[in-house]
């Protein structure tokens, strides 16, 4: 189900189900400041993904925690 943000057809996230993961984005580049743009802690499911527009960095939600993904 996509989430409308107000600039269709743009969405704000895509979910897979009621509470749980979702794969959204925008400009953050830290665990921290994507916990600020989404509104807080548990906000989303485990096993979300973020994808930064800005630093083209890929964050997974671990435990609450949003880590970088390093790709090899």
């Amino acid at each position: 189900m996509a989430i409308p943000n107000g600039l269709n057809p743009n969405v704000a996230m895509i979910s897979f189900g009621a509470g749980s993961a979702v794969i959204t984005g925008g400009t953050s580049n830290s665990h921290a400041t994507i916990l600020t743009e989404l509104g807080g802690t548990n906000v989303v499911g485990p096993g979300s993904i973020y994808i930064s527009s800005a630093t083209g960095m890929i964050f997974v939600q671990q435990g609450g925690t949003w880590s970088q993904l390093t790709i090899n």
